[in-house]
């Protein structure tokens, strides 16, 4: 039986989740926390059983697949602050981790609302913080930090975002530079398929890049001004999609965003949630803030809430 994975959904309280292609998606609960304010904000695997989870009060270490997590708090005791000055009125909040080995792991989010990047070589017990920026206090929406980070192929170059600027790293995010300032924007996902190439949406825009970040051109699918695109996910340099938020609408490009067709009639099929993954040009998945996975083997065009069971094991 083929399996798909929940690899960055965001599915709070219930964790770890796997999916079977039948032909009613099968969602198998393996963790659920005892703290119902404990959410799950994004996870980083480098095998099968192996890996971390940003959980809203800790980041969870993993060996045997989700099932229990060995906890990883960040605190004032146990962080290098780097010669930053930071907020520490509520702490550090993860909204996710990107981990290269059990020794090299990255935790992103904000420290009270600030875009913080910490690193760990030590699974977690110790952090240096590696990048950050005050809080805008004039911006038009309240920052939720850093929001998305990724690493194409693995590799040393990694880009990273918050409401109002990309980042770009080389050394698997030891240190970071701006390649992109936007002032006063809603910056929120990105996709890189691969390192020269990659997209970011967030707001009422949706941009490329095809130099590694040197230039960007807007490639947005509709121009109403309330747009709210909150998703992006790329599959090649070419193909992709994004989701708009206001409409719950899922749009679809071939050729890099010269182009767009909306995929869905949300009359009838609605699509939002807060995070999309698609594992090849037609078949993906959305999840929502109402604890569902969603799954589409047509582009976008239905969707079909992945059933889910209800032990764990």
């Amino acid at each position: 039986m083929a399996l798909c994975r929940s690899w960055k959904l965001i599915l709070p309280l219930v964790s770890f989740l796997m999916a079977s292609s039948t032909l009613r998606a099968q969602l198998r609960e393996v963790y659920r926390g005892s703290n119902a304010n404990d959410d799950i904000n994004g996870m980083s695997f480098i095998s099968p059983s192996t890996g971390f989870v940003a959980f809203s009060k800790f980041v969870g270490f993993t060996q045997d697949s989700g099932h229990s997590y060995v906890q990883r708090p960040i605190t004032t005791s146990n962080v290098n602050y780097n010669g930053y000055q930071v907020g520490l009125t509520f702490g550090f909040t993860p909204t996710g981790v990107v981990a290269f080995s059990k020794d090299s792991l990255l935790a992103y989010g904000d420290f009270s609302f600030e875009p913080s990047i910490l690193f760990s070589a030590d699974q977690g017990q110790t952090w240096k913080l590696v990048f950050h920026r005050d809080l805008n206090a004039s911006a038009p929406a309240l920052s939720e930090g850093i929001t998305d980070i990724e690493f194409p192929g693995n590799g040393s170059t990694g880009f990273a975002l918050h409401h109002e600027e990309v980042l770009r790293s080389t050394d698997r995010g030891q240190t970071w530079t701006t390649v992109l300032n936007a002032p006063n924007q809603f910056l929120r996902k990105l996709s890189f398929p691969v390192a020269t190439t990659g997209y970011v949406s967030g707001g009422n825009e949706v941009l490329v890049t095809t130099n590694t970040g040197a230039s960007w051109t807007n490639i947005t699918p509709t121009t109403n001004s309330d747009n709210n695109f909150n998703n992006i996910f790329f599959v090649s340099p070419t193909t992709g999609y994004t989701t708009e938020k206001t409409r719950l609408q899922v749009y679809k490009t071939t050729n890099g965003g010269s182009s767009w067709n909306k995929m869905n009639d949300e009359s009838l099929v609605p699509a939002g949630g807060s995070d999309l993954w698609f594992i090849n040009d037609s078949t993906g998945y959305i999840a929502d803030g109402s604890y569902n996975v969603s799954k589409t083997t047509n582009s976008g065009k239905n969707w079909e809430v992945c059933k889910k069971a209800i032990a764990y094991q």
